[in-house]
């Protein structure tokens, strides 16, 4: 599966591949690494690269990691090449005037925000509810 790391502000291309013998591939950029890995926990992983083993003690907290190696500590951002897709494609056209058009209709229960009103990326503009008619 083919991941993008955001480390320093600087993008890096990453590829996982699990070889089926117990080995993972995984190739940051154009260096391939051969590793055997074992999770002990969902936030603790070992790993076997050329012999030396590694405990990685990992913190997420959606797409941003903390992770603490051998008395080091990296941070970065990840996502999946979907994931960064979507990214990159949601930010395309955010400014200015939107429209939207619901798929199905629909009622505004309540305004989040009054006209004129700065929004950010994330913010809440509405509250709705999905009217759904049922035939018998």
């Amino acid at each position: 599966m083919g991941y993008i790391t955001i480390i320093d502000e600087e993008e890096v291309h990453v590829k996982v591949d699990n070889t089926g013998t117990g080995q993972t591939v995984v190739i940051v950029g154009d260096r391939e690494v051969t590793a055997d890995v074992f999770w002990t926990r969902p936030d603790l992983v070992s790993l076997i690269i050329d012999g030396r083993s590694y405990q990685v003690d990992i913190h997420s907290e959606k797409d941003s990691h903390s992770v603490l190696i051998d008395g080091e500590s990296f941070e970065f951002d990840l996502f999946d090449e979907r994931q960064a897709l979507l990214k990159s494609s949601a930010a395309l056209g955010t400014e200015g005037i939107q429209e939207i058009k619901a798929s199905m209709p629909g009622r505004i229960v309540k305004l989040l925000v009054a006209e004129g009103d700065e929004v950010r990326d994330g913010d809440g503009l509405e509250i709705g509810r999905a009217s759904c008619r049922e035939r018998v």
